[in-house]
């Protein structure tokens, strides 16, 4: 039974509709934004990107370029609006939601997501995201100095806070998209239901 509507989900095609909206956590580059697309498309839904919606709301190129420009107590104010908005949505009609990769150090942004969406961290090792998000130049949250040093931090401190919220955990180590949402599918949908 939706726990909004009361009624059963909604079925078509072989398709069963969960009861709650997606929101995917995980670290920057683990796959979030690919992976939500292909987990809307499977399963019918819209998709949104907390961090193009920042983007847009920001005037800027990107969710990088957003945090350079608005530092970090802005980009975090904006991020908390743009997810309050996107859980007043989710507790609307069912959505698949991708977080931006940080949204780890905004309790207040997780906090008004939390009654709307079922979190469903993407987890990818350290060194495999460092390399990854590196190939295309240091982002601004890390220092010039001790680069290396300072992100095996923030991955620590942002792995046990998506371990801490998440309904699900995936392991997407050597493992592709498909696989990924497959995955996700299986541990969301496997009945027509959620788990919740």
């Amino acid at each position: 039974m939706d726990r909004r509507t009361g009624s059963e989900p909604e079925t078509g095609a072989g398709r069963t509709m969960p009861e709650s909206s997606i929101a995917l956590l995980g670290l920057k580059h683990s796959g979030k934004s690919s992976v939500a697309v292909r987990l809307a498309e499977r399963l019918d839904l819209p998709c949104v990107d907390t961090d193009r919606l920042l983007s847009i709301e920001s005037g800027c190129a990107g969710a990088r370029d957003a945090y350079k420009t608005l530092g970090r107590e802005g980009f975090r104010k904006m991020e908390y609006r743009v997810c309050g908005r996107l859980a007043r949505r989710a507790a609307r009609e069912l959505v698949v939601i991708a977080t931006g990769g940080g949204i780890a150090d905004n309790e207040k942004a997780l906090d008004v997501l939390s009654p709307s969406v079922c979190f469903v961290y993407l987890r990818e090792s350290e060194s495999v995201l460092y390399e990854r998000f590196m190939g295309g130049g240091r982002p601004a949250f890390l220092p010039e100095d001790n680069t290396r040093e300072a992100w095996a931090r923030i991955y620590m401190r942002r792995d046990k806070c998506y371990l801490r919220r998440a309904f699900a955990v995936i392991d997407c180590r050597g493992r592709s998209i498909r696989q990924i949402t497959e995955e996700a599918i299986g541990l969301l949908v496997p009945d027509g239901r959620f788990g919740l």
